[in-house]
């Protein structure tokens, strides 16, 4: 009896042993079937949506907001009667501008190369748009207190966003090289930025120029690094081409129509006509402003 139990005992446990490997086997490779699922979806693909997702226009109103302060910045400069300060305001507008417009690039390729439903990137798209409106709200004294406030948001942004990128892209050895290729550009330049951040006036300006020069200098070599033999992916190939057309016709075509709609409702020179027009004075004429050219 005692043999019979123990033999009974045995081929139970090497079946509940058997059964264990096998549910663990089955786990393992769901798990890493997941994983590989999630970095294959990373990229954008041909079926996707080809417009602007509410979060992609979202940013883009940032940077209309963003440019107007800039335009607001530059205004009473170029006012100005002293001819030498006309000419350092086209200079500010520059500085100010291309950093805000570079950071609008690099976040549309982004959001035309990966997919738009993995959550990363949708967090990726929401701190970019606050960072470019903390940027936007040093505007008035960019060079002369708050520099930091424009140069470290631009740094963090450039340099971290094609670093939380890494850990997605192990399947994609080409796009996953030429991203690290980028942080280490905007980590050189990056340390322009906030060496210009925390000086002042005409040093913090040469700076900041030296610095978007150095990015889009790099940017036009495809972030090459000297010695590695091998062509590098291009930054601007994506895996859809259909998103980012739409996207320049569509979404910043239309924020830029309603932008000017709702300028010139607001602006003090134009009055309702009570016939769907607006009147636009001037001294003492009085020039109808017809509704079609409000709907161009």
């Amino acid at each position: 009896m005692s043999a019979l139990y123990r033999r009974q005992h045995l081929v139970r446990e090497t079946a509940e042993s058997a059964h264990r490997r096998k549910w663990s086997g089955e786990h393992g490779r769901v798990g890493r079937t997941s994983e590989s699922a999630q970095a294959r979806d990373i990229l954008r693909g041909e079926e996707e949506s080809r417009q602007a997702n509410f979060l992609e226009l979202f940013f883009d109103l940032v940077l209309v907001f963003a440019l107007i302060g800039v335009v607001s910045r530059v205004v009473p400069d170029l006012l100005s009667d002293d001819v030498r300060l006309r000419w350092l305001s086209l200079l500010y507008t520059v500085v100010l501008a291309l950093p805000l417009l570079w950071l609008w690039t690099t976040t549309a390729y982004i959001t035309s190369r990966f997919s738009s439903r993995c959550g990363r990137i949708q967090v990726m798209v929401l701190v970019s748009a606050f960072g470019l409106l903390t940027m936007s709200t040093s505007l008035p004294y960019a060079f002369v207190t708050h520099g930091g406030t424009f140069a470290v948001p631009y740094v963090l942004l450039q340099v971290g966003r094609p670093l939380l990128l890494l850990p997605l892209l192990r399947e994609h050895k080409a796009i996953r090289a030429l991203y690290t290729r980028l942080a280490i550009g905007f980590t050189a330049s990056g340390v322009v930025w906030l060496t210009g951040a925390v000086v002042y006036g005409p040093y913090r300006v040469a700076l900041w120029s030296v610095a978007i020069t150095m990015d889009l200098v790099v940017a036009r070599f495809n972030w090459t690094i000297p010695g590695k033999g091998r062509r590098p992916t291009s930054a601007w190939a994506m895996t859809s081409t259909r998103h980012l057309p739409e996207r320049y016709l569509g979404g910043v075509r239309s924020i830029a129509r309603g932008k000017a709609r709702v300028s010139l409702r607001r602006c003090p020179a134009y009055a309702g006509d009570g016939c769907g027009g607006y009147r636009r004075r001037t001294g003492g004429a009085v020039q109808r402003v017809p509704p079609a050219l409000l709907r161009s």
